[in-house]
């Protein structure tokens, strides 16, 4: 679990990073005082759990634990204060724990116990696989496309982890050398949507998928997958890393170069 600490004296958080750093389910991921800094950090980085100071210097903690939930919706809050009438306020906003200053270990201890026991809410049911073949899973089932096309198009998309991708795209890189331009020359495309789409539903994960005129994508938020954990440079995608990014698939080279280009910087 990849802990941030968010406080304006960071001094106060020293016994938190101390026992963080000796459970092996703790990660100290960054410690701050500046929110913005936390909040850049956040945006950019995996984090599971914050433990944050209702007080900081340039804005509240309820402000920026909501900015913190934009991010991730599931992410653990845990507020750290001196001021016991902030816990209304904390509880107001959903947070999941409490712990006042000036605390003991025993206080720290229950908070990262309770941390523990609601680690499962940030586990996602959705996993992609695009290490070797692709696959996709939903609640540990192997999701079954009933054609190869529909199932190159959810890889496609997934691959863009939350970027769009024409027609034009899908077409020229599932129907290489095809002469169509567009989705209304062709029935391979339209099928494969449809296909695709009605996959999903089956398997309730149809809120992922977005289509717009000429574009669609799949919302990566809710999706577990070793390609984004590689490129969020994580050591352990790096070990889990064989070389081979979807190679049934001619357009997923270009996915492969850029994880061996990670893969070769982090080794």
């Amino acid at each position: 679990m990849k802990v941030l600490l968010i406080d304006k004296n960071l001094e106060d958080l020293k016994l938190f990073e101390t026992e963080c750093t000796g459970l092996p389910d703790f990660e100290i991921a960054a410690s701050f005082s500046d929110s913005s800094k936390a909040l850049e950090f956040a945006s950019n980085s995996p984090v599971d759990l914050v433990l944050l100071d209702t007080v900081l210097p340039d804005i509240d903690g309820f402000t920026l634990a909501k900015k913190l939930r934009e991010i991730n919706k599931n992410i653990i809050i845990i507020f750290v204060t001196a001021n016991t009438s902030h816990a209304a306020e904390a509880l107001k906003m959903k947070a999941d724990y409490v712990v006042f200053k000036p605390y003991a270990k025993e206080d720290v201890t229950d908070a990262l116990t309770r941390a523990r026991y609601l680690k499962p809410r940030l586990e996602k049911h959705i996993k992609a696989n695009l290490f070797g073949k692709f696959d996709l899973y939903v609640n540990g089932k192997r999701v079954i496309f009933p054609t190869k096309k529909a199932k190159e198009l959810a890889a496609l998309c997934i691959s863009q982890r939350g970027g769009t991708v024409s027609t034009y795209e899908i077409i020229e890189k599932l129907w290489v050398g095809s002469k169509f331009k567009r989705a209304s020359e062709t029935s391979g495309y339209r099928k494969a949507i449809k296909s695709m789409l009605e996959t999903f539903k089956e398997y309730n994960i149809d809120y992922i998928f977005e289509r717009k005129y000429g574009f669609c994508r799949i919302a990566p938020e809710d999706i577990e997958c070793d390609y984004y954990s590689l490129l969020d440079y994580d050591n352990v995608a790096v070990k889990t890393y064989g070389g081979a990014v979807m190679p049934e698939y001619t357009w997923a080279k270009e996915l492969k170069k850029r994880a061996d280009d990670i893969a070769g910087m982090l080794k």
